[in-house]
């Protein structure tokens, strides 16, 4: 998510994890791209794009607009698992 909110800091310090765990750059640069055709297990697809949803809210200040997610918004991620 580090990649969406453009902290460049973070960005390395995550790729550098997730590249430790396995995780390819081929990967990384799909998620950014599109979640829905990046290469992750099918259930974590829910939960990613959900926090790539929290992140550009807070990039953007829409939360402070009133565009809280809600409980709605946390379906999907439950039932990825």
């Amino acid at each position: 998510m580090s990649g969406l909110n453009a902290c460049r800091y973070c960005h390395g310090v995550h790729t550098a994890t997730a590249q430790a765990f396995g995780i390819s750059d081929g990967t990384l640069a799909a998620l950014l791209t599109d979640v829905s055709a990046a290469p992750v297990p099918e259930r974590m697809k829910p939960l990613l794009r959900y926090t790539a949803r929290l992140t550009l809210m807070g990039a953007t200040g829409s939360h402070r607009a009133g565009h809280h997610p809600g409980a709605g918004d946390l379906a999907p991620v439950a039932a990825g698992g």
